[in-house]
């Protein structure tokens, strides 16, 4: 009894000095707390009300920043962030390196240079937008919940948590990709803050959708026809951002025949699911009549026929335009993972319905085709708009694969395969990846051209 009672003694006493840590105080933190206070972050440590979490790299840890800027080039930058406690600034020291695939280490090369802050007040423009874009991403709103594993930041990012204690494992989707967990070394709660103090920054995955679906063989068929529709194009029409193959925003068709025109995106400054169907699940559509790689090769040879003699040729077109539709039902907003088990819920996708504008030749866009998905920590369950049920199952080990896209101002140096330095991170989306083996189906027509009568 005496032993019990001693150590219910103990354990208050160990939970007082734990609780009384914070931010502002803390030897490890002081990059992180300049940062916040600087950037007006801070708020999320001082509200006592407002239940959130917080995964601040260490001052070591922040020696290992990898610039989201320079993903998708041959060589990458890291940047050594310092602070300097004389003049109250934040010094990145900016080297060359390269990802080695073997061991998921990014190897650094050559120092390229230095930036610094001007002071205290004014932040050098590139060391706050990549400050900002990794204190977005840090930030949890809602408290740790025991068994659940995925948790989305205030920037969309989503990261894995193992648990909240000194040596738990917390995970961004880089991470995840390299399977090198970043590790808890201090633990605390903070007001109304939870502050897990980690051994380097959570990053963003290098890998856009695109490179995930090519690594993968089972969606081959799916990509092909992506490419088709040039899903991937580069195109510099969104806010004067440029984008690449390799860490760009997803694009769609350009309806040109029957809709206004404009371009239009698949992914924005949010966070998505996409079904990816694999081979077994393309070939069941191709069966259900989803136009296939021969018969788009077929409709170019007529378009090409019919262009020689002066008639209008737009079949290939109309192929496109329904595998546009297939690929847009199965990429819907918000990320949902396999994982703790949740309500059954319906989600929107980026397919919509058209609807006829009366006395016009074109179409208005109407309300967004939906699913109904219902998670749990083995599988995801998903009913499409034909009350098919579709599984993605965690055996298969094609799922909660997580994608980045990143929308970047400034230009492209492809003279050096580099980005210039004043290029900016605008904004970003995570996609996570799964993959189900049939079809998801909007309509017992879809196969068939929309405009056709």
């Amino acid at each position: 009894m005496i032993r019990k009672t001693l150590y219910t003694i103990l354990m208050l006493i160990s939970s007082c000095f734990v609780s009384a840590q914070s931010v502002s105080t803390n030897s490890q933190l002081k990059l992180m707390n300049y940062a916040l206070t600087a950037l007006e972050y801070n708020y999320f440590v001082s509200n006592e009300d407002f239940k959130s979490m917080m995964i601040l790299p260490s001052d070591d840890g922040m020696l290992s920043y990898i610039d989201p800027v320079s993903y998708g080039q041959t060589i990458s930058q890291k940047w050594k962030f310092y602070f300097d406690e004389s003049n109250h600034a934040i010094t990145a020291g900016i080297f060359l390196c390269e990802y080695n695939e073997k061991t998921g280490i990014w190897e650094e090369m050559d120092s390229i240079g230095v930036m610094r802050n001007k002071d205290l007040k004014i932040m050098n423009d590139a060391i706050r937008n990549r400050l900002e874009d990794l204190l977005k991403n840090i930030i949890i709103k809602g408290d740790y919940e025991a068994d659940k594993l995925y948790y989305k930041t205030m920037g969309n990012m989503v990261v894995r948590i193992d648990g909240v204690n000194k040596g738990n494992a917390v995970y961004g989707p880089h991470q995840i990709d390299s399977k090198s967990p970043l590790q808890i070394t201090e633990s605390f709660v903070d007001k109304g803050c939870r502050v897990l103090v980690v051994n380097g920054p959570v990053m963003g995955s290098r890998k856009s959708v695109e490179m995930v679906l090519r690594e993968n063989p089972e969606f081959s068929n799916f990509l092909e026809i992506m490419y088709a529709c040039e899903c991937f194009s580069s195109y510099n029409s969104k806010d004067n951002c440029s984008s690449v193959v390799q860490s760009g925003n997803m694009l769609s068709m350009n309806e040109d025949y029957f809709m206004p025109s404009s371009d239009k995106y698949l992914l924005d400054d949010f966070h998505y699911t996409i079904y990816a169907p694999t081979n077994t699940a393309m070939e069941k559509a191709f069966s259900q009549g989803l136009p296939n790689l021969e018969d788009y090769s077929e409709a170019l040879k007529q378009d090409d026929y019919l262009v020689s003699i002066g008639e209008v040729a737009n079949s290939a077109y109309k192929i496109r335009s329904v595998w546009f539709d297939f690929i847009k039902y199965h990429i819907q907003d918000y990320s949902v993972f396999v994982d703790k088990e949740t309500k059954s819920r319906k989600y929107n996708t980026a397919m919509n319905a058209l609807v006829k504008v009366e006395g016009n030749t074109y179409y208005s866009i109407g309300k967004p085709y939906q699913l109904t998905v219902e998670a749990s920590n083995s599988e995801l369950k998903i009913t499409d708009a034909l009350s098919n049920v579709h599984n993605v199952n965690a055996s298969t080990g094609l799922y909660n694969i997580i994608a980045n896209e990143y929308w970047v101002d400034g230009t492209l140096d492809y003279g050096n395969n580099k980005r210039t330095e004043n290029s900016m991170i605008n904004s970003s989306s995570t996609i996570v990846i799964h993959a189900i083996d049939t079809p998801l189906m909007f309509s017992s027509e879809q196969f068939k051209y929309k405009f056709d009568n």
